[in-house]
């Protein structure tokens, strides 16, 4: 068993929870301040940091974990009316709703989920989230998004997760342009802990650049991918 604490903000209220790896949730204490023996590579970033873009209608993020001894196991990123994906580093060009990446010594593997209302309180947000909701996560949606939100493209760490220090830029979304919030779920070796974070502005303002036919190449070329997922 773990406890699921929160970073930087509470974001579940108060609200209690602590989760297994198999997917349970009991009652139990929420934590919302960062425990000395979670050490943070930079010091002067959140334990996640991110930048964004969008071009031709496929928005990316690049993220990197920056957590010591840690991995980074589900994220997900506030946006409206956007489709997550993932486009692996064997297949660039391509986006999928899974896939991933790996450098010399790390390799990783997410899924991507499309969160709405329509699945708010029924799609699991992966073991790293100990298989729960979003609404068990981080209550009822209509106090979680804010203004014109009402999209959280979710990435959740299926085989393998993206360790301290790592950056990759394979989490895409299509749609719209970014208008974001970043929540973290990290697992510390150090702390013997989980730790979700309260939202993190990117570090960037990004600018949209639009070209229409590709745009509409790009909708068809996911749709179609959607058709292919991998069962896990």
């Amino acid at each position: 068993m773990f406890t699921l604490h929160t970073l930087t903000k509470k974001i579940i209220g108060t609200a209690a929870l602590t989760c297994s790896f198999l997917g349970a949730a009991i009652a139990g204490p929420i934590v919302d301040e960062v425990p000395d023996g979670l050490n943070l590579i930079d010091v002067n970033q959140d334990i996640v940091y991110f930048t964004e873009s969008y071009v031709n209608g496929i928005g990316r993020y690049t993220v990197t974990n920056n957590v010591k001894n840690s991995t980074l196991v589900g994220f997900g990123v506030t946006n409206i009316d956007t489709t997550a994906a993932i486009e692996s580093d064997n297949n660039p060009g391509s986006y999928y709703d899974f896939g991933g990446g790996l450098n010399d010594n790390n390799s990783w593997y997410y899924n991507a989920y499309t969160i709405d209302a329509t699945n708010w309180d029924a799609q699991s947000l992966g073991w790293g989230a100990g298989d729960q909701t979003a609404e068990q996560l981080f209550g009822d949606i209509d106090s979680f998004f804010e203004g014109a939100e009402n999209t959280l493209n979710w990435y959740a760490a299926n085989d393998g997760a993206i360790e301290s220090g790592v950056t990759w830029d394979g989490f895409v979304f299509l749609g719209n342009i970014p208008a974001s919030s970043l929540y973290a779920i990290v697992e510390s070796e150090d702390f013997g802990g989980t730790y979700i974070s309260g939202p993190i502005a990117p570090l960037n303002e990004a600018v949209a650049e639009v070209d229409e036919p590709a745009m509409f190449a790009l909708v068809s070329l996911l749709l179609i991918a959607a058709g292919y997922r991998r069962k896990i």
